[in-house]
């Protein structure tokens, strides 16, 4: 299984711009901490933006 996360809004909300996180392992995913930062400032940036965050366990 594998974790991502794609944004949308309220005009396109098929979404947009998903991006992979990460394959679980033993239920975990582990991510360096450059990773980490990467995904929290993409992640803050779409929300200021307006933009809505969905995570998808695919």
């Amino acid at each position: 299984m594998e974790l991502s996360h794609f944004t949308w809004t309220d005009a396109n909300s098929e979404g947009f711009g998903q991006i992979k996180i990460g394959k679980f392992k033993d239920n975990e995913i582990d991510l360096s901490d450059t990773q980490a930062e990467a995904m929290a400032n993409n992640i803050l940036r779409d929300l200021q933006d307006g933009k809505h965050v969905t995570f998808r366990i695919d």
